[in-house]
């Protein structure tokens, strides 16, 4: 198999193709176009190639041209986009033909008709030209795989029941541990500063915390490096402790240090957070109506609370 994703670098997206190339879930892999930005996980076995992608609409056109003809001669049977968008074209000719062309697709805003969520005017332009893209190129592909049966529902919807749309979810490998009984956080937010992921939700949840409580707790955030200098607001009784560039490891801790995560998101094609946290002994909150709570194994026995009241949990 070879793994097209040169517009993931960060995120889930990157723990997700991280888990994709070290456990290989889907059959071995032989090459993989990256982001130039990805930096590849510490334990790639030695047989995966990755090949550096610069991040504009010039390189990624002509390294797609590239994979073609590196696959072409390979014994790989199965090209994987991993990333959301389908190839701008397929070759059928020669040893190309016979490929079978698979699209993972993880992003529900892009293919959902409702509107967008209200980011910033470059993200929405963002997310309209991928799902333009999407829904022009997608019959390049041969199948399409997603995480969840909700998001196979979806996609059915949006691009037609005549597609070939499969179910099938990976996680990263987690590390056996101990789960902590000492909790430093009451709660926990893992996220980025999208509108949708809703981080303005949970700050206004804590201030109508903060207005009822008389006893102090510890909160915790955790977002991406580009959210160094994000304002979380001033409380009374609430201690917030910001990460902005935790690692892996970093996150685990964080986890198994947190009491509750808080999922303020009511629309995910997947949350691997809440995985994450329940293997580390976090209970988790979600928001009423979340469109990824029928999907959660009965394991996870997931809270949920209509914002903002989150004083009616543990208190």
């Amino acid at each position: 198999m070879i793994v097209y994703a040169v517009n993931i670098h960060t995120g889930g997206g990157k723990v997700l193709l991280d888990a994709l190339i070290v456990d290989q879930p889907f059959g071995s892999i032989t090459k993989v176009y990256a982001d130039s930005r990805y930096v590849a996980p510490e334990n790639k076995p030695a047989g995966v190639e990755v090949v550096a992608v610069k991040p504009t609409l010039y390189n990624r056109f002509f390294a797609e041209i590239k994979m073609y003809k590196d696959q072409g001669y390979s014994q790989a049977n199965e090209i994987l986009f991993f990333g959301n968008l389908p190839p701008l074209f397929r070759p059928f000719f020669g040893l190309n033909k016979n490929k079978k062309f698979i699209l993972y697709l993880q992003n529900a805003f892009l293919i959902l008709s409702f509107s967008y969520p209200k980011n910033s005017f470059k993200e929405l332009v963002r997310l309209s030209v991928e799902k333009l893209w999407l829904h022009l190129f997608n019959f390049n592909i041969n199948e399409i795989w997603v995480q969840t049966p909700w998001m196979k529902a979806q996609t059915l919807l949006s691009l037609g029941a005549d597609k070939t749309i499969k179910v099938a979810p990976f996680l990263p490998t987690l590390p056996v541990t101990e789960k902590s009984t000492v909790k430093k956080y009451k709660f926990l937010y893992v996220g980025s500063l999208a509108k949708h992921k809703g981080l303005e939700t949970f700050l206004k949840a804590l201030q109508e915390l903060d207005k009822k409580i008389t006893t102090k707790i510890s909160v915790c955030v955790v977002l991406d490096s580009a959210s160094q200098n994000v304002d979380l607001g001033h409380f009374k009784n609430i201690d917030i402790k910001l990460f902005t560039s935790a690692n892996r490891e970093d996150l685990f801790n964080i986890y198994k240090d947190s009491e509750y995560l808080v999922c303020t998101s009511r629309l995910e094609s997947f949350y691997l957070p809440i995985y994450e946290a329940h293997h580390f002994g976090c209970a988790i909150i979600l928001p009423a109506n979340a469109s990824y709570s029928a999907n959660l194994p009965a394991s996870i026995n997931a809270k949920t609370y209509t914002a903002p009241n989150l004083d009616l949990i543990g208190f």
